[in-house]
C-alpha cells in the first residue's frame, strides 16, 4: 500500500504496544497525526516534532518515557503538540523556542523537572494554550523587560511551584481558563485577579494553595461568563459576604441585576476554609449550579432551604460548620435533582425531614442508561477548552471512615445527616429513596424503632444508625439488603435476635455493641428462647454482591488519648458487581482532555 501521499492518519484509542514506529518519518505528506490513548514506549523520535510536514501532534496518554526532543529546528510547522499523561523525565529543552508557529502545548502530567523560565513561552508569539500542570517543574514567572506575552486562552499551571500570582497575568484579556491550583501561593489574593479576562474567563482554580483572603472586600465577581469556581482548601478567613460571591453594594447582600440573569456558575467549592458567617442568598441565582460544597469552615447559619429552587442542583455539602436549627420544608423549591446531601457534624436539631423525604424524586429512581461521572461532558458549557470535565468529588462518611470521593457516579445517592442533635423516630417514608446507596443518620437523639421500610432501598450499601436512642427489634427484612456491605446500629437500645443470613453473616459483632438486649449467633449473647431468622441461600448475583464503584480513601483516625490526628492515604479498590456499569475508574486525575481537533480553534 502506497501511503506517501497520506495527509492525516489516526490511530488513537486502540491497544498498540512498543515504540512509535520509525516508518512515520517517511509519509512526508502527513500534517495530521494520532497516536494517543495507546500503550507506545520509549522516546519520541525528534523527527516527528521538527518534521516540516506535520501540524498536529497527538502522544497524549501513552507511556512515552526520556525527554522532550532538543533538536527543534525552526522549520517546523507544528501548531498542536499535544504529550499528557505519560512519563517523560528531564527538563524543558529552550529550542521549543524554535517551534514559532505552535498555538497549543501540553506536558501535563509527566514527572518533567527542573527550572522553567516562562520567557521561553513568551517567544512562541502564536501560542494560545500552555498546559505545565502535574509535573515537577519550577516555573519562574517574571516576564523580560522586552518581552511581549501571547494573549492565552487557557494556562494551566498547578503543581509549577509558583509562590504567588504571576505578573504577567495583569494584561491577560482572553483567558477562558485559569489553573494555578496546588502551587505555594500565599497571603491575600490581589484586587487585580478579579478584573483578569472580564469577558472571558469561564474556570477559575486556586484551591490548594496558602490563600488567607482578600486584598480589598467586599468584592464585586466580575466574571460573566464564569462556570467553575474552585478555592477549596485554603486558610481563606472572614465572612462570605467578603467573598466575591456576587454581593454588591457594600455589606448590604443585594444582587445586580446583571448577576440576577447572568450567573453561569455550574460548581462552586469553597469547602476546607476558615469561612465565617451566613451564606450568600444570592446563590439562589445561580439557575446552573449543580455542585456546592462549603464543607469544613465557621458557617453559622440556618439550613438553606432556599436552594431548593434550583433546578440542577445535584449535590450539597454543609459538613462540618456551624449550621443550626430544623430543616423546614421551603415554600417553593424541592431540590428536584438532589442526589447527595451532608449535613454532618453540625447543630441541626428537631425532627428528621419528612417532607423532604417526600419530594426527592432524584433518590427514588435514576437514570442508569448512561453511566458516567458527575461534571463529565460539561462541553456544552465550554466547548472552547480542552479540558472537556472537572470530575466532581467530594469527602463523604461512609464505612465508619473519611472517604475521599474522586469522582462522583452519576448514580450514587447519599444521605449523610450524622452528628447533629436530630431527635423523634426515623419516618417510614425514608424508604421510599430506593436508590440510596448510603445513609448516615449516626451520633443523634433518634429514638423509636428502625423502619422495616429501609428494606426497600435495595441498592443500599452502607447504612449507619448507631450512637442513637433507637429500640425494638432490628427488622428482618434488612437481611434482603444483598449490596449491604457496611451496617451499624451499635450503642442504641435494641433488643431480640439480630438477622443472619445473606449480608448479615457478614458484620460481626462490633455492628452491634452497645446493645444488651440484642443476641445472635455473632454475639456473646446466644439467644436461647428467642426464635432465631432463618438463613436464605444467597442467589448467584447476591453472591457477587459489592460495591459497584472505585474510590480512592482518605482514612481519617482520630487518636482518644494524645488527640493525635493521622491521615493514612490508601487505595482501596472495592469489587464492583457483575454488571459493569462504568467502563472508566476512579483516580486522581481532577482533569481530563478532549482528544478533538476543534481544539485548534
Amino acid at each position: 500500500m502506497n501511503l506517501t501521499h497520506l495527509s492525516s492518519l489516526d490511530l488513537g484509542y486502540n491497544q498498540l504496544t512498543g515504540p512509535i514506529p520509525s516508518w512515520l518519518v517517511n509519509l512526508t505528506m502527513l500534517f495530521e497525526l494520532y497516536l494517543d490513548h495507546n500503550h507506545f514506549i520509549g522516546q519520541i523520535p525528534s523527527c516527528l516534532i521538527s518534521e516540516a510536514s506535520i501540524e498536529y501532534l497527538y502522544l497524549n496518554n501513552n507511556q512515552l518515557s526520556g525527554q522532550i526532543p532538543s533538536q527543534i529546528n525552526n522549520h517546523s510547522k507544528l501548531r498542536i503538540l499535544e504529550i499528557p499523561s505519560n512519563k517523560l523525565q528531564g527538563s524543558i529543552p529552550s529550542t521549543l523556542s524554535n517551534l514559532r508557529n505552535l498555538k497549543i502545548l501540553n506536558f501535563d502530567s509527566n514527572n518533567l523537572s527542573g527550572v522553567v523560565d516562562v520567557n521561553i513561552f513568551f517567544q512562541l508569539k502564536k501560542l494560545r494554550t500552555l498546559f505545565l500542570s502535574h509535573n515537577k517543574l519550577r516555573l519562574l514567572t517574571e516576564s523580560s523587560a522586552l518581552a511581549t506575552v501571547p494573549n492565552f486562552t487557557k494556562l494551566g499551571l498547578a503543581s509549577c511551584n509558583l509562590s504567588g500570582f504571576p505578573s504577567f497575568l495583569h494584561n491577560q484579556n482572553e483567558l477562558r481558563l485559569l489553573d494555578l491550583s496546588s502551587n505555594n501561593i500565599k497571603g491575600l489574593i490581589p484586587s487585580w485577579v478579579w478584573n483578569i479576562s472580564r469577558n472571558s474567563l469561564t474556570y477559575m482554580n486556586l484551591s490548594h494553595n496558602f490563600l488567607t483572603g482578600f486584598e480589598e472586600g467586599p468584592v464585586v465577581l466580575q466574571w460573566a461568563h464564569l462556570t467553575f469556581l474552585d478555592i477549596r482548601s485554603n486558610m481563606l478567613q472572614g465572612s462570605l459576604l467578603s467573598i466575591p460571591l456576587w454581593s454588591t453594594n457594600h455589606f448590604d447582600g443585594s444582587i445586580s441585576p446583571a448577576w440576577r440573569n447572568g450567573c453561569n456558575l455550574i460548581f462552586i467549592n469553597l469547602s476546607q476554609n476558615k469561612l465565617q458567617g451566613q451564606l450568600p442568598r444570592s446563590l439562589a441565582n445561580c439557575s446552573m449550579l449543580e455542585f456546592i460544597d462549603f464543607g469544613e469552615n465557621q458557617l453559622h447559619d440556618c439550613f438553606p432551604s432556599w436552594l431548593g429552587n434550583l433546578p440542577k442542583l445535584k449535590v450539597l455539602i454543609l459538613r462540618s460548620n456551624g449550621f443550626y436549627g430544623a430543616l423546614k420544608e421551603a415554600q417553593i423549591g424541592k431540590f428536584p435533582k438532589l442526589q447527595i446531601i451532608d449535613l454532618s457534624q453540625n447543630t441541626f436539631t428537631g425532627d428528621l425531614p419528612t417532607a423532604y423525604f417526600e419530594i426527592w424524586d432524584a433518590m427514588e429512581i435514576i437514570d442508569r442508561s448512561q453511566m458516567t461521572y458527575m461534571g463529565e461532558n460539561k462541553s456544552e458549557y465550554f466547548p472552547f477548552i480542552s479540558y472537556d470535565s472537572y470530575d466532581y468529588s467530594l469527602i463523604m462518611t461512609n464505612k465508619g471512615f473519611e472517604l475521599e470521593y474522586l469522582k462522583i457516579p452519576s448514580t450514587l445517592a447519599a444521605i449523610d445527616f450524622s452528628c447533629n442533635k436530630f431527635e423523634g423516630v426515623i419516618p417510614n417514608v425514608i424508604g421510599n429513596l430506593t436508590a440510596l446507596h448510603l445513609l448516615n443518620l449516626s451520633n443523634n437523639m433518634l429514638t423509636g424503632h428502625i423502619p422495616s421500610s429501609l428494606a426497600n432501598m435495595r441498592e443500599l450499601e452502607c447504612l449507619d444508625l448507631s450512637s442513637n436512642q433507637l429500640s425494638g427489634h432490628v427488622p428482618s427484612q434488612l437481611s434482603q439488603l444483598t449490596f449491604l456491605s457496611y451496617f451499624n446500629v451499635s450503642w442504641n437500645h435494641l433488643s431480640g435476635p439480630v438477622p443472619q443470613g445473606k449480608q448479615f453473616d457478614t458484620f460481626d459483632g462490633n455492628s452491634y455493641k452497645g446493645n444488651l438486649g440484642l443476641c445472635g449467633a455473632l454475639l456473646e449473647k446466644k439467644c436461647g428462647n428467642f426464635e432465631t431468622i432463618p438463613s436464605t441461600p444467597p442467589t448467584v448475583t447476591e453472591e457477587d454482591s459489592g460495591s459497584f464503584f472505585k474510590i480512592n480513601w482518605m482514612i481519617i483516625l482520630i487518636g482518644y488519648a494524645g488527640g493525635l490526628i493521622v491521615g493514612v492515604v490508601a487505595g482501596n479498590e472495592v469489587t464492583k458487581r457483575k454488571h459493569d456499569w462504568f467502563v472508566k475508574t476512579f483516580g486522581r486525575k481532577l482533569l481530563r482532555r478532549q482528544r478533538k481537533t476543534n481544539t485548534r480553534n
